[in-house]
């Protein structure tokens, strides 16, 4: 087993313990694993689409799908470099569309 493998693993060892805890009957518990998992990025999304369908527990169904839509929404802006900073801080692609003519450096 590849470095790689066994760190994806890893991973979604991680991300299976996380959702599992977004069912734990401590509101703090609960709350850390959903910053962790909002945290996690991409890489989490489809372990939490699953959840969010067939987990048993409502609560788990609901902070899941609440994730999902946070990982894969798109955000509107006005603002680019707001935008601009806001997708490096959550190493997620920016993408612009304009009708004002040439964006540099956002393209």
């Amino acid at each position: 087993m590849t470095m790689m493998a066994i760190l994806a693993a890893l991973a979604l060892q991680d991300t299976a313990e996380l959702i599992r805890r977004l069912g734990h009957e401590s509101v703090d518990v609960r709350v850390a694993a959903e910053e962790a998992l909002r945290a996690g990025g991409k890489p989490a999304v489809a372990p939490l689409r699953k959840a969010a369908e067939e987990h048993p527990d409502p609560e788990v169904r609901a902070r899941a799908a609440a994730l999902v839509r946070h990982h894969v929404q798109v955000r509107w802006h006005t603002d680019l470099e707001a935008a601009r900073a806001k997708a490096v801080a959550e190493s997620k692609p920016l993408l612009v569309f304009s009708t004002m003519g040439p964006l540099d450096g956002f393209v």
